[in-house]
């Protein structure tokens, strides 16, 4: 009896740390509420034809939490009515535990099919207060925990952090 139990308790505390830690790591990703974008900037776009564009933008990033990747990024734009104008997707970006850091990043934009470009550059011209963004995102914390990012934005909260 004295053999089994000695044999089989290094792989139970095994597999009881293993848990353990997947639970630690399962309850910081849920704070990832707590991550906050400290600063805004779009540094340069490209057109391609009318119906789509390439960005480069700067966000500043206040991550109190462990490293978390953020990945399948989409964010869609939306007018007032809810009407969805424009796509953005992105690469995935890494934010690092503890930290309040600076992402260089690029994203695509792609209009839906219903809208126009002027509809979108309207909405950015006359900082429209009602205007949404629309985020939805998979975060990974520690490797193990995966979160379906779901976040609602007003375009003129972002276009304050630009002034």
């Amino acid at each position: 009896m004295k053999k089994i139990i000695f044999r089989y308790l290094p792989i139970v505390l095994a597999v009881l740390m293993l848990n353990s830690c997947a639970a630690i790591k399962r309850a910081a990703i849920e704070k990832v509420s707590q991550i906050k974008v400290t600063d805004f900037r779009i540094d340069d776009f490209t057109p391609h034809g009318l119906k789509a564009l390439d960005l480069n933008f700067m966000v500043a990033v206040d991550n109190p939490t462990i490293k978390i990747d953020v990945e399948d990024i989409l964010i869609t734009v939306q007018n007032e009515e809810g009407k969805d104008l424009a796509y953005i997707t992105m690469d995935p970006i890494s934010l690092p535990a503890r930290s309040e850091h600076v992402h260089h990043l690029s994203a695509n934009l792609s209009l839906a099919s219903s809208a126009s470009l002027l509809e979108v550059m309207g909405l950015v011209s006359s900082n429209n207060q009602n205007a949404r963004l629309l985020l939805s995102a998979k975060a990974v914390g520690g490797g193990l925990v995966r979160k379906e990012l779901r976040e609602t934005f007003l375009l003129s909260d972002l276009m304050n952090m630009m002034k």
